[in-house]
């Protein structure tokens, strides 16, 4: 009977050791113009601006619920001439930060050009105003 405690044991730890590892999530790195309706979704996540990121007039940029968006450098923007839909919820909302997520002044920010448009809700914006 005890080795079978053991070996269930033993089973039990690596499926939650298969568990952890399997949750971890790789960063996905964007940098230049989006050119097409394009979607961030959590498996995605975190969504690296590893440079400026612009989304072009007529294209809408949709962000699902849970997704993190950090900024790599205080100069970092998400500039906005289309359409941004950023839309969470209250218990998965959408952050915007940098990728330390340590203080003030870390990325720039987003910015809306003239005849873009946007929904933010349930969304988290910290350590922004870089620059």
């Amino acid at each position: 009977m005890p080795r079978a405690i053991a070996q269930s044991a033993a089973l039990l730890a690596i499926g939650v050791l298969l568990a952890v590892v399997g949750s971890a999530r790789a960063a996905t790195n964007k940098s230049g113009t989006i050119y097409a309706d394009e979607t961030w979704n959590l498996a995605g996540s975190p969504y690296v601006l590893t440079g400026n990121v612009t989304v072009a007039a007529g294209v809408t940029l949709t962000i699902a619920e849970g997704v993190v968006v950090q900024g790599n450098h205080s100069l970092r923007t998400l500039t906005v001439n289309g359409t941004l839909s950023a839309v969470g919820s209250s218990s998965q909302p959408i952050t915007f930060t940098s990728t330390t997520d340590t203080a003030p002044a870390q990325w720039l920010g987003i910015v809306f050009g003239a005849g873009s448009s946007g929904t933010l809700k349930y969304v988290n914006a910290r350590f922004g105003g870089g620059g």
